[in-house]
């Protein structure tokens, strides 16, 4: 996509809420909120939608922003003001995650599993909603053993190191998906822990890694 404000609308027959969306978009091209409308028909290009992760309609895409669901023009200039900064990006996922996309952000995330690296600071900020938190786990749990997971181990070996007791269970959690013995020296430090919850994360996540030697 290019710089200038567009939107994509993707769109199927028989759904109910698209023409309305169609209207209101175009709407939106003829007011100048927006420079460019694009509609795509998965049902007549189905392989550009599967490439783009789309699994239902309808969907809006914003530069890097993918939005299911019936949306009002106001929420969806936000996210042009939002731009792409990484709060943006969090924005997205909580919002994303409290309306239960958790497959779309795992297909998404298939495409692009460098994104992993942020929902893993999600996970350590106490300021992070607990919906988001299930998700994210819920996510982690999905890409257990997976090269991408395994490529965040030094961060998540120094996150277990957090002051906090409960980024520090997940963050033992998150060791024991990786099935990388790498880790095994992380999580044997942990051990020691001063809170049970944390000693015991350990011990568990120890035993998936060793099963799976």
């Amino acid at each position: 996509m290019t710089d200038i404000k567009t939107i994509e609308l993707f769109i199927a027959p028989g759904c109910p809420h698209c023409p309305n969306m169609i209207k209101m978009t175009s709407e939106m091209v003829k007011k100048g909120d927006i420079a460019r409308l694009e509609i795509i028909n998965i049902a007549e290009a189905g392989e550009l939608a599967a490439q783009a992760g789309i699994r239902s309609v309808p969907t809006f895409r914003i530069k890097d922003v993918v939005l299911t669901g019936v949306h009002q023009p106001s929420e969806l200039l936000q996210w042009f003001k939002k731009g792409d900064s990484k709060a943006s990006q969090i924005d997205y996922y909580n919002q994303a995650f409290e309306q239960g996309q958790l497959d779309d952000i795992i297909s998404r995330l298939e495409r692009e599993p460098g994104k992993l690296s942020l929902l893993l600071s999600m996970s350590a900020d106490l300021e992070t909603p607990l919906t988001s938190r299930i998700g994210i786990s819920a996510i982690f749990e999905h890409f257990s053993g997976s090269q991408p997971l395994k490529d965040l181990s030094d961060e998540i070996c120094r996150l277990a190191h957090s002051e906090h007791e409960s980024v520090r269970v997940d963050m033992a959690h998150f060791l024991g998906l990786t099935q990388f013995e790498k880790n095994l020296p992380c999580l044997e430090k942990l051990l020691k822990d001063e809170f049970e919850d944390v000693r015991e994360t350990a011990e568990d996540a120890i035993a998936m890694i060793q099963e799976n030697l």
